[in-house]
């Protein structure tokens, strides 16, 4: 592959049906998952492949979003159960979520199946689903170079088991604060950090903040970068002179943010490093 080419991107994750209520008002019925929102923001800087599954109701919503992007859908399948729905109520002023609740829908049938491409893939990212979907991709994967990963507290708390093992063979991991602490079992995102880093073989832990930013921690070196505002006016995107497709807003600033650095990772060591994060999670929000 070229030097100057990034490599493409494989994403596993969730796509879902979101009942979400927010400070600004309420969203019904908005398109989100995992899978979603990484897809828009790493589409930005490589070309991204993408396994996932929604039902017949709601497919039509995330092929819409994909509409335009490049993404590879191939491994995208329409189940024969409804979409996986997601309800929770965000606070922008703490970052924090809450009254989460769920219904697995597509996903209880879900078996991820790669292709024989997909299997080479060298950059991987795991997004929030249960720890079975997410083992059945690693143990499909040949040789991949990096692979990262998402989780949250509903998995943490009641499939632990099926979790370590995920969470054993990530390179980098992110997690929210309160995910990261309810994961070590501690009451500081500090003491998060320092018990994460060492209990996993994590090159990279970030810990998402909500509006006070994310971190970035590693053996030797910490990263911040502060969080941009919510309040955004809501306006008609363009760029280059096309319109950019529109997904309702919701959560998704942690999943825009964990597709856009993956991408900018310093070929040759594996490492994120401070100008990938500058570029790439300010244009994440944009995702």
């Amino acid at each position: 592959m070229p030097p100057n080419q990034p490599w493409p991107v494989l994403v596993a994750g969730t796509i879902t049906r979101d009942d979400v209520r927010t400070p600004m008002g309420v969203n019904t019925d908005g398109l989100g998952g995992s899978a979603t929102y990484f897809t828009l923001a790493a589409r930005l800087f490589a070309p991204v492949s993408v396994v996932g599954t929604a039902g017949p109701d709601f497919m039509h919503a995330f092929q819409a979003a994909m509409k335009g992007t490049g993404a590879d859908l191939r491994s995208t399948v329409t189940s024969e159960l409804p979409t996986y729905r997601w309800f929770a109520e965000h606070d922008y002023e703490t970052g924090t979520t809450r009254n989460e609740r769920s219904d697995q829908g597509a996903y209880r049938g879900f078996t991820p199946v790669l292709t024989a491409d997909q299997r080479k893939a060298r950059i991987v990212f795991l997004g929030s689903m249960e720890p079975r979907h997410q083992m059945r991709v690693l143990e499909q994967l040949d040789d991949p170079w990096m692979v990262a990963g998402d989780t949250m507290k509903l998995y943490i708390r009641e499939q632990p088991e099926a979790l370590e093992p995920v969470l054993q063979r990530l390179d980098y991991l992110f997690l929210n604060a309160s995910e990261a602490m309810a994961l070590a079992k501690v009451g500081t995102i500090e003491e998060a950090s320092e018990q994460l880093r060492h209990r996993f073989t994590l090159r990279g832990l970030v810990i998402k903040e909500g509006p006070k930013g994310a971190t970035l921690y590693r053996h030797g070196e910490d990263i911040h970068l502060a969080g941009r505002s919510t309040n955004r006016p809501d306006r008609r995107r363009r760029r280059r002179g096309r319109r950019v497709p529109r997904v309702p807003r919701r959560a998704a600033g942690g999943d825009r943010r964990l597709g856009a650095p993956g991408p900018w990772v310093r070929h040759g060591d594996g490492v994120l490093h401070h100008p990938a994060l500058q570029r790439a999670w300010p244009a994440a929000d944009y995702a």
